[in-house]
């Protein structure tokens, strides 16, 4: 059943009966990918997967497309280094979600499989994305969710950069006292969603903004930026 149109008013008032402000756009997106995110940890969980972190999924959708995925193909595809990588590998491998071996062509190189807990995952993630996207067409009816796919297109069209290389454009990445990859900086956005607003994330090394004042974790509300999280826009 579609919802009900708001009538003048009715909708959620602050507590002196007030309207609360309108959010922005920006802040409205922020709030509805940790929203989504938060659906999807809650669908997982229920699924058995309550370990899920970050990036398991990306990397075990890697890994499905090849039976010799290499821990260095890995590396390119998150646009890191093959060490990162195998440290992300090495925590997958020990919750059972893939296995390593030697590669049969280079004795420098590791093979990453998945197991079948991996398969099992990514099916409930298939399952659960699905889920999400049936409950919300329900809440807001086909044509309020046709809108937000129509708003989402206009923003993230096909011509928009990965955000790894958004990252590395808007970034010191690589600098002195800076992480050398933007998947980084993806970890504190997680940590940011997962602790409802805390950016857990810091630098080896004390940073500076240009104006010379010290760099302050991300506040909650808002998601960490190149200042919170200690790196410096170019």
């Amino acid at each position: 059943m579609r919802p009900a149109e708001p009538t003048a008013g009715s909708g959620p008032t602050g507590p002196e009966g007030s309207r609360p402000r309108p959010v922005g756009l920006g802040a409205a997106l922020r709030r509805a990918w940790v929203g989504y995110h938060a659906r999807l940890d809650e669908a997982m969980a229920a699924a058995g997967f309550d370990d899920r972190g970050f990036p398991d999924g990306r990397v075990l959708r890697i890994c499905s497309t090849s039976e010799d995925v290499t821990i260095a193909q890995i590396g390119r595809e998150l646009g890191i280094t093959r060490q990162g990588a195998a440290k992300v590998v090495a925590k997958l491998r020990d919750r059972r979600y893939v296995e390593v071996t030697d590669s049969p062509v280079s004795g420098r190189e590791k093979i990453v499989r998945l197991t079948p807990r991996a398969t099992e995952y990514l099916a409930a993630h298939r399952a659960a994305a699905r889920g999400i996207e049936r409950q919300l067409r329900e809440e807001l009816g086909e044509g309020a969710f046709d809108g937000l796919r129509l708003l989402l297109t206009a923003l993230g069209g096909d011509d928009q950069p990965r955000l790894r290389d958004y990252l590395r454009r808007v970034t010191d990445l690589g600098a002195p006292g800076q992480p050398e990859d933007p998947l980084q900086y993806e970890i504190c956005l997680e940590n940011w969603r997962r602790t409802n607003g805390t950016c857990a994330y810091r630098t080896r090394t004390a940073t500076r903004s240009r104006s010379g004042s010290a760099s302050r974790p991300a506040t909650a509300g808002s998601p960490p930026t190149s200042s919170t999280s200690g790196w410096r826009p170019r």
